[in-house]
């Protein structure tokens, strides 16, 4: 399929419809109707990109997921310090709270995985906490997030 500027924006559509959704139903009971009401898209087209729910959901995950390697393997790359580290994850994260909180709230294994995964690579704690503690720092920071993410979300609800 051509990937002109109509598809993407088509693509961005039921990709924000899923958002919407995941903000009031757990993923195992959103419909491809409801995707479809809520994007304003016929059921033919949501097939023409996404086989089902499920898929559609693996492809934010891969988004995120995605997003983060690139960033940590940047940092990497740079040798920030700690603290600059943390300030662009941080606001990777806010600048992506929408994806972040509705994949944080399906408790999506592979989010935490790869939290776990690029932290262990990237181990900016390296020389200041042992290695046993290091993930539970990162535990802290993530559900920190979490909760500045529904905060926002709730006055967004108001």
């Amino acid at each position: 399929m051509v990937d002109d500027k109509r598809t993407r924006h088509t693509k961005e559509r039921i990709r924000n419809a899923m958002l919407t959704c995941l903000e009031t139903t757990t993923l195992d009971r959103i419909t491809v109707m409801q995707i479809c009401k809520v994007a304003d898209i016929n059921r033919s087209t949501f097939y023409a990109h996404y086989a089902n729910p499920q898929e559609l959901y693996q492809y934010l995950e891969k988004c995120m997921t995605d997003g983060m390697k690139r960033l940590f393997q940047d940092l990497k790359n740079k040798t920030v310090s700690y603290k600059e580290f943390l300030r662009q994850f941080l606001t990777y994260c806010c600048e992506n709270d929408r994806l972040f909180l509705a994949l944080y709230k399906t408790d999506s294994f592979l989010i935490k995985k790869d939290f776990t995964e690029l932290i262990e690579q990237y181990d900016p704690l390296e020389e200041f906490v042992p290695k046993d503690e290091r993930k539970y720092i990162f535990e802290f920071y993530i559900s920190g997030v979490y909760k500045r993410c529904v905060q926002c979300d709730r006055r967004l609800a108001v």
